[in-house]
């Protein structure tokens, strides 16, 4: 779906609901520092405990060897940077 300056953000699926979901990682080279590990975790954790209309709602936090995944909703439609684009 999305690539940042740190991480990689994928569509997936839930395997229990079936739903479409985003799943954010931290990009290969940013998996080893410590620090960046520990901001990628607070904010997981931060926006967590969130709950906006505007704010993407966190379903979950994964840890799988060296890999961290925040799993949050789907939301369909167009990207930030092309609404940005067409209405300035």
């Amino acid at each position: 779906l999305g690539v940042g300056g740190q991480c990689l953000v994928y569509r997936g699926v839930d395997r229990r609901t079936k739903a479409a979901v985003a799943a954010k990682t931290l990009r290969a080279e940013y998996r080893t520092d410590p620090a960046t590990r520990a901001r990628f975790r607070r904010e997981a954790r931060l926006l967590a405990f969130l709950s906006h209309p505007h704010i993407v709602r966190v379903e979950a936090f994964v840890e799988e060897r060296d890999t961290f995944w925040v799993v949050l909703e789907f939301l369909g439609g167009p990207s930030v940077r092309a609404i940005l684009d067409q209405r300035g």
